[in-house]
């Protein structure tokens, strides 16, 4: 008799266990979650961004928006080569979260996106920051991804496209062919 007591208590219990499993774990509510985070876009219109910086640990490269020419700002407003900065702007619009890698701020280092090792973008609309985030590594041996994080927040995202090589321009790669130039001497 005690063995079926007992056999009885452990059903009873793993029931209940698989009650309150059900309960906390509702799959409507995560697929809820898992939609607003993924496939989501970093910036949703970049239409309205008219400057933005770029930070690594070693520099910064202000970008600001003059009718319709970029110019960029700490070299003293030179001209920037506008099919650079479109390509840029063209891919932060197609950029989406993919998936989510990792909610533990301890990680951020490993993938790149913390104040210290991460570069940095933010966008700005008339002086108003719309976004700012943490580009990281890249993803996995074919380079196609990139490990990001939008700044105050603790999730890192992998997405699809690479950034990489934004950060490794300097302001002189930036600027336009004309702006690169060196003026011609004058001769007497």
């Amino acid at each position: 008799m005690k063995k079926f007591y007992k056999t009885y208590v452990l059903l009873f219990i793993l029931i209940i266990l698989s009650v309150l499993v059900l309960i906390l774990d509702n799959p409507e509510k995560s697929a809820e979650k898992e939609n607003q985070q993924f496939n989501k876009p970093i910036i949703s219109n970049i239409d309205v961004v008219n400057k933005f910086i770029i930070k690594n640990k070693d520099s910064e490269i202000i970008f600001k928006k003059s009718e319709k020419k970029w110019l960029i700002e700490n070299a003293g407003n030179s001209l920037a080569n506008f099919e650079e900065v479109d390509k840029l702007l063209s891919n932060l619009e197609a950029m989406t979260r993919e998936n989510v890698i990792s909610e533990d701020k301890t990680q951020w280092s490993y993938f790149e996106v913390d104040e210290n090792t991460g570069r940095q973008i933010i966008l700005f609309n008339d002086e108003k920051k719309i976004a700012a985030f943490f580009v990281g590594r890249s993803g996995n041996p074919n380079f196609d991804d990139q490990y990001i994080r939008i700044e105050n927040e603790n999730i890192i995202y992998k997405t699809q496209g690479i950034l990489d090589d934004i950060f490794s321009k300097t302001i002189e790669q930036w600027k336009t062919e004309v702006e690169k130039e060196e003026p011609v001497p004058e001769t007497k």
